[in-house]
């Protein structure tokens, strides 16, 4: 199939070099003091959620418990 040729040219114009970046501000957030429970805390809500057997959760928890301290503390 044959395209036909397009001038991208015409798509993609240059601004002038004499032009002005437009003033920024950037705000920072300050750090929030929320109340969201812990990563592990939130394993245990979701899987009660799901119905998830007390011993099934234990044994998920202790899981990730381990490996997240493996990945942190080496």
């Amino acid at each position: 199939m044959i395209q036909p040729e397009i001038n991208h040219a015409a798509f993609f114009k240059e601004k002038p070099a004499t032009a002005t970046a437009p003033a920024i501000r950037i705000v920072m957030p300050m750090p929030t003091t929320d109340n969201k429970p812990k990563l592990l805390t939130q394993l245990s809500q979701a899987m009660r959620s799901r119905h998830y057997s007390r011993s099934t959760e234990a044994t998920c928890i202790n899981r990730n418990r381990k490996s997240l301290n493996y990945a942190l503390n080496g």
